[in-house]
């Protein structure tokens, strides 16, 4: 055989095994990507509907949400707690969207369970991450050193 018919051969197995990864077929998921995607941003409603609580926030204390000096923040208690109760229900609306992730993930994917889920979304983030700190960590290396 020649190299060329070699090489496609091989690809062909990188990709079929690549999109077999993907769908997490190897821990009982059967969605097709189409389907993750859908259910991925429909999880992603609670973080749509604290947008406007950014504003709320722009709004009230301006520039000083993006420094460390806050004088007009400090001067104004009630402004405070104004605040923390928004960065509050942002929390609340934080918390849901993760849930329902894991949730929806794992009703597309035809777990029985949200901890499936949860684990199928933690397995895809560290197909990601464990590459990045691969190429990254010699590099931070190599600067902490000189």
């Amino acid at each position: 055989m020649d190299e060329d018919g070699r090489t496609r051969r091989q690809c062909l197995i990188v990709g079929l095994r690549r999109r077999r990864w993907q769908r997490a077929d190897w821990i009982g998921g059967t969605a097709p990507r189409e389907h993750i995607k859908t259910a991925l941003a429909w999880a992603m409603a609670p973080r749509v509907v604290a947008l406007p609580l950014w504003m709320v926030q722009i709004l009230l204390i301006g520039s000083e949400m993006f420094t460390s000096a806050t004088p007009r923040l400090d001067a104004h208690s009630r402004l405070m707690f104004l605040l923390l109760g928004v960065a509050l229900v942002e929390a609340v609306l934080a918390i849901w969207s993760m849930v329902l992730m894991c949730n929806t993930v794992a009703e597309v994917q035809g777990y029985v369970s949200a901890w499936k889920g949860l684990g199928n979304l933690v397995l895809a983030a560290l197909v990601f991450v464990i590459p990045l700190l691969l190429l990254v960590l010699p590099f931070l290396l190599l600067v902490q050193v000189a």
